[in-house]
């Protein structure tokens, strides 16, 4: 009897459509695995043997893939991810020792395809048409003066994929800022490894071309030798991949195929995306890998996986592999998959864990966005999660305590002091953060306006967290906090005063962020869905938050309404606080974006009594959201507020709308609320 085929497919993410044609492929001739840096993906439920590895690039990444290989006679290795390809293609003689094929192309021809630049560079030494493309603002200012190239121009990362950080400016100004905005995505996210090799260049600018896109797959076997290239008309795109498209038969394309397999002799798939500009045809990037567009070119008629099973056997392939019937229209279709894989073995450093990081790391976390069964009959509502952001109950200051501790981090001190009641839900996520990094904490706390300090659920958890409560009057903050910072210093301590100096300036801009990146969740997911919201609510107290989401829109030019439903401050203060951190923060990006405080939609038209108090409405809106979607909120914040926003859109005749209302936590205080009704009774 044969021996077994084992295929092992390497960061597999959300790629089910390919380990279903493998599975096809293989049939009983071996076993398809699957890996992935993380559980949190619907193929891992679609096979019998799936395995969570350590980081790509993480040292223990490739001896880890090595003992998996030798134990389970892995016969070949393919990587479905850009990032993955230098690492396994510098490492293919050490899994050859063990008889294990690495089916990735050779690294100059990775160099390549990942790095745009280098893929310009290429195009022009080989006579390729591409885009004129520039590495330096200095560089693209110079050709727009010159008359060598016109905006709009596209600005995107060197090393990418996705269309993780892609813009288009139509100016000067918009070029630095989207430049600079370009690096900020690349170092929040997988881009900055390979990105990492050249940091003062890991952006690129290229011309924005007008013409018809469409998508190859310049075929190759095992040996590197040209088979054939299907060309697919591309006719709907989606977050940098494939929608729709139509399979099509191209002479220019085709011989545009043909020529880069000679040059290239690539293993595998080539992924060429192309733009016809007058009939000629413009390299636009170029992926040494199973591409998004493959699938339709399988639906045509193709069927790699196949071909390549037989080329594993040494066995003939048939022609009619490579061969595509033109005129065939495919759409992607999105498939919901029940999840039944249960994570036993999860290591720290496949969660996203690296020594010195955040064990609180809510990077690779978005919190759910769905629809809710509440209705007023007018709107369709929608609600952000952040309440299920998975430390210390969730919500908006989970995220914020987040962005401080790595602030802190990054200024080298090793304990934190913050400023706030005893009871709220901030000095909650501060005191918790730091017990887990076992680390100093102290909580300057006033008195309520009454000189009362009434115990709740939050004050409590702070306690049991080991935080160190200091009184203080509302008159005497500057002077209490002053006191504190000196007294840890003679402890030899490196204080962080998470509001900057005394007074509370020189620290807005470290919590703004942590909503500049929730509004990116915002967008993925309205992407992801096909689907735009129209209007965005959430509870306005600080301003912290609202300036965040304010941010994320003027950087991503979104004008819709974000409106933020004071909880205590009277309009003019909590437009004026706005404003205040969305300067800051854009000062801090060195961001010349300016905005209008007419972008600053804050009502107080619900904040009744004042901060805490509320209505029997506002309990009745509270009972109808958890009898309808089981969903806790508070009278303080998100009750308060869930409320002000119906009665908002019904003020002011919305009506067919999509909604969306972030729920930015509290859940302490809806038992607080509890236990008072329990009293009352």
């Amino acid at each position: 009897m044969e021996n077994k085929l084992n295929i092992l497919l390497t960061s597999v993410g959300r790629r089910t459509y390919l380990v279903k044609y493998f599975q096809e492929a293989l049939g009983k001739l071996g076993e398809l695995h699957v890996a992935n840096s993380s559980s949190m993906t619907p193929v891992f439920s679609q096979v019998k043997h799936a395995v969570v590895t350590p980081l790509i690039y993480d040292s223990a990444y490739i001896p880890f893939l090595l003992d998996y290989c030798r134990e389970n006679k892995i016969s070949a290795i393919i990587s479905l991810f850009d990032i993955d390809l230098p690492v396994l293609s510098a490492n293919k003689h050490l899994f050859e020792e063990i008889g294990t094929k690495v089916l990735v192309s050779d690294k100059e021809v990775i160099d390549i395809c990942n790095d745009k630049w280098n893929t310009y560079r290429f195009c022009c030494k080989h006579g390729l048409h591409v885009p004129k493309t520039y590495l330096t603002v200095e560089d693209v200012l110079g050709a727009v003066e010159n008359g060598e190239v016109n905006y709009p121009v596209v600005v995107k990362p060197r090393w990418g994929m996705g269309s993780i950080g892609v813009y288009f400016a139509d100016n000067d100004d918009e070029l630095r800022v989207f430049y600079h905005k370009v690096e900020q995505d690349i170092l929040s996210t997988y881009l900055k490894y390979e990105s990492s090799a050249s940091l003062g260049e890991m952006v690129i600018v290229q011309e924005k071309l007008s013409g018809q896109e469409h998508g190859l797959d310049v075929i190759n076997n095992l040996k590197g030798e040209y088979q054939n290239t299907i060309v697919k008309r591309k006719i709907a795109m989606r977050a940098g991949e494939t929608d729709c498209a139509e399979t099509i038969s191209s002479p220019e394309l085709l011989n545009l195929g043909e020529r880069l397999s000679s040059i290239l002799h690539h293993v595998g798939n080539l992924d060429v995306d192309v733009y016809l500009v007058d009939d000629v045809p413009y390299i636009l990037e170029l992926n040494a890998r199973f591409g998004g567009g493959y699938p339709f070119s399988h639906l045509a008629g193709v069927n790699l996986p196949l071909a390549i099973v037989k080329w594993l056997q040494e066995k003939p392939v048939d022609s009619s592999l490579f061969s595509a019937e033109t005129g065939i229209l495919v759409h992607k279709d999105i498939t919901l998959v029940k999840d039944s894989y249960i994570s036993t073995e999860e290591t720290t450093l496949a969660k996203g864990e690296e020594s010195g990081t955040c064990k609180t790391n809510l990077t690779s976390f978005s919190s759910p966005i769905h629809k809710l069964n509440f209705s007023d009959g007018n709107n369709q509502y929608y609600m952000m999660r952040d309440d299920l952001l998975p430390f210390s109950f969730g919500g908006n200051k989970v995220r914020i305590a987040q962005k401080f501790y790595e602030d802190m981090i990054k200024k080298g001190c090793n304990c934190m002091v913050t400023y706030g009641n005893a009871r709220s839900n901030l000095c909650r996520a501060v005191a918790n953060i730091c017990s887990i990094h076992k680390i100093p904490c102290k909580i300057v706390s006033p008195a309520d306006d009454s000189g009362e300090r009434v115990n709740t659920n939050n004050s409590v958890i702070v306690k049991i967290l080991g935080a160190e409560i200091i009184p203080c009057l509302k008159t005497n903050v500057a002077e209490t906090v002053s006191s504190v910072l000196k007294d840890c210093e003679s402890a030899g301590l490196v204080p962080y005063y998470t509001h900057g100096d005394v007074y509370g300036k020189g620290n807005e801009s470290v919590p703004v962020a942590a909503y500049v990146d929730a509004y990116k969740e915002i967008l993925e997911y309205e992407s992801n869905e096909d689907t735009h919201f129209d209007y965005i609510f959430h509870a306005s107290g600080t301003g912290m938050t609202q300036a965040g989401l304010i941010c994320g829109a003027l950087l991503n030019n979104d004008t819709r309404d974000i409106i933020g439903i004071s909880v205590a401050r009277d309009k003019d203060t909590g437009s004026k606080a706005i404003a205040s951190y969305v300067s800051e923060y854009l000062k801090s990006q060195d961001c010349p974006l300016s905005f209008s405080k007419k972008c600053i939609k804050f009502t107080d038209e619900f904040v009744g009594e004042g901060y805490g108090k509320y209505t029997p409405e506002i309990l009745n809106q509270i009972r109808l959201l958890l009898t309808s979607d089981g969903i806790a909120c508070d009278p303080t914040y998100t009750g308060k507020a869930f409320w002000g926003m119906v009665n908002w859109c019904r003020n002011n005749s919305v009506k067919g709308k999509r909604v969306l209302f972030i729920h930015t936590g509290g859940v302490p205080l809806f038992y607080d609320m509890i236990q008072s009704k329990i009293d009352d009774e």
